[in-house]
């Protein structure tokens, strides 16, 4: 918290001193010498914060600072606005710009419009939070020809700020998602929605409750990096289920499990085919493909008890549900094989991931966090508010696991790694919780900027990368195949509205997307791929190849798709 305080209280100083010092600074024409009143030539101390006449067009909209450079016959040039440009419902406007070009003294002329800014508006809209707004517009500034003493400032500034991204818990949040302005081709409800599910308003003070992941010891991830391969070893036969079937239903089951790579696998087609075991199908079927109950020595009897138990938790919700999580389970699958996300990890890590798949659901009663939090319930008080469904999955399964024998497949494996494991599942499904989706969207895109697509260069980041790949598959509904798409779609607003049927019955607040009379389905999906599924899947993309290819395009469609059933309702 002190560090947090700190960083912030120098930066706003150190930005505050900058605009201080570029507005204060006496302004002088281009060919005025120091005698006449200007400031020590040479770009020193007082030297004010001038466009080169090879550097001057018209307008030049550098963002932090407004650099008007016309000038008139016989008139200086235009002043810099000392304002920090921010979005409008963020800061209050920008001081207004005279006709001449100067600075009115932050004193807008009754009946003007306050100045705007083109480049920070740009990237407001394109869904960028005011931290890296900020940024941006410093970089920006660092291209134009500034002084040493500026240039150093300005560096600062942009380093304070890169900062704030990772410790400030709404820095990193879109500036359209901050306030509570319209948001084009998004209604009320749905950006309601997206502000209270993923964002974290209760806690944009507060430290974040979900920390960053720390690294395992030394040895441990040399004894990754020695399990590591190029290409991880699949097995592309002799796989058997985990239950009794007749040879109709095998060569049903194993058609069906024969797409499992592909983007537009059909997960209502294998609950069919399985008669609804698809969870403990799919899950089995994955740890033969990957060789996993060979290489950490599994109990087959005790993991096919397991996966039968976990499948029994899953409620019979709407959305929530085993069918869900096998959706889930077989999108990481794509990303791990068709994409290729397992050059990046080693065999625990993808033992690990299967897990999490398969159970960062369980038990999910069809109410999200804020109805558990309203209502006080008794998972909201026993977890303290904090990732209440999130928590309650894993404890959940941790409980049953390690309290059954007869389920408890992680009694036979090395202390040091089924404690990993534990750790591992333990924070992908609490990185399910979307309050964090722009927190963890942040760290992997940073830990991309550090790491680039080498895949030796992501083992100090495996964690964020692991947390990514669920949350990923966890919200990958509306980039599937149009009627899958649909499916779901329809399938969470009947959740929805179930919760909003109850809440209204008890008198609480009827949370965002879940009143039946208001919310539209169409423009659910604009909102939700707008800002939370198209950035995070083109992010991806770019660690990925397939996933821009494949996820990307499909989602393009859809939001397209989307938006024009949104026009034709309003025709």
């Amino acid at each position: 918290m002190l560090k947090e305080t700190a960083v912030s209280f120098l930066g706003g100083v150190s930005v505050g001193y900058f605009l201080w010092r570029m507005s204060a600074s006496p302004k002088r024409k281009s060919n005025e010498s120091p005698a006449a009143g200007g400031a020590p030539a040479g770009g020193g101390a007082g030297a004010p914060f001038e466009v080169p006449a090879a550097k001057k067009r018209g307008t030049i909209d550098l963002g932090l600072l407004d650099l008007g450079a016309s000038t008139s016959a016989g008139k200086s040039p235009a002043s810099r606005s000392s304002a920090l440009a921010l979005p409008a419902n963020a800061v209050p406007p920008s001081p207004a710009v005279s006709s001449g070009g100067r600075s009115s003294g932050g004193r807008r002329r009754r009946g003007s419009e306050p100045a705007t800014n083109p480049y920070i508006d740009s990237l407001v809209q394109q869904s960028k939070s005011p931290a890296e707004v900020a940024e941006l517009v410093v970089a920006r500034l660092l291209d134009g020809d500034v002084s040493e003493e500026d240039t150093l400032s300005l560096n600062y500034v942009k380093s304070v700020l890169y900062n704030l991204q990772l410790d400030a818990s709404m820095s990193h949040v879109p500036a359209l998602l901050q306030g509570t302005a319209d948001i084009n081709d998004v209604d009320t409800d749905t950006a309601q929605y997206l502000r209270s599910n993923f964002t974290p308003v209760d806690h944009a003070r507060k430290k974040k409750t979900v920390k960053s992941l720390k690294s395992v010891t030394k040895g441990m991830r040399f004894a990754l990096r020695l399990q590591r391969s190029s290409t991880t070893r699949m097995i592309t036969s002799g796989y058997d289920l985990p239950y009794q079937a007749s040879e109709e239903e095998i060569a049903s089951i194993t058609k069906v499990l024969g797409g499992c790579d592909k983007w537009d696998f059909d997960v209502f087609e294998l609950k069919k085919a399985t008669g609804g075991r698809e969870l403990m199908t799919l899950a089995w079927h994955l740890l033969q493909r990957f060789d996993l109950f060979n290489k950490f020595s599994l109990d087959k009897q005790k993991m096919m008890a397991w996966l039968s138990h976990v499948a029994e938790i899953y409620c019979d919700t709407p959305y929530h549900n085993q069918t869900h999580a096998t959706d889930v389970l077989q999108t990481v699958n794509f990303m791990l094989s068709t994409a290729g996300v397992s050059e990046f990890l080693s065999e625990i890590h993808i033992l690990a991931v299967i897990l999490a798949a398969v159970v960062h659901d369980a038990g999910h009663d069809g109410f999200n966090n804020t109805y558990h939090k309203n209502a006080m319930t008794e998972r909201a008080i026993f977890f303290n508010d904090q990732s209440i469904q999130e928590n309650y999955h894993v404890s959940t399964i941790f409980t049953h696991t390690l309290q059954n024998e007869e389920v408890n497949w992680l009694s036979q494996m090395p202390s040091a790694q089924s404690k990993e494991i534990r750790r591992m599942v333990i924070a992908m499904v609490l990185g399910t919780d979307m309050t964090t989706h722009f927190t963890h969207l942040k760290e992997f895109k940073t830990a991309f900027e550090q790491s680039g697509t080498e895949t030796t260069e992501w083992e100090p980041h495996v964690d964020i990368l692991l947390c990514q790949l669920l949350h990923v598959a966890d919200i990958s509904n509306p980039a599937k195949p149009r009627g899958a798409a649909m499916e779901w779609a329809r399938r969470v607003l009947d959740e929805c509205f179930k919760q909003g049927d109850l809440e209204k019955e008890m008198g609480i607040t009827i949370s965002p997307m879940c009143n039946r009379d208001t919310t539209v389905m169409a423009q659910t999906q604009i909102g939700f791929i707008k800002f939370i599924v198209l950035p995070t899947y083109e992010q991806f993309g770019q660690l990925l190849p397939e996933v821009k290819k494949t996820c990307v395009t499909m989602l393009e469609d859809n939001l397209a798709y989307w938006q024009e059933q949104a026009n034709a309702a309003k025709e």
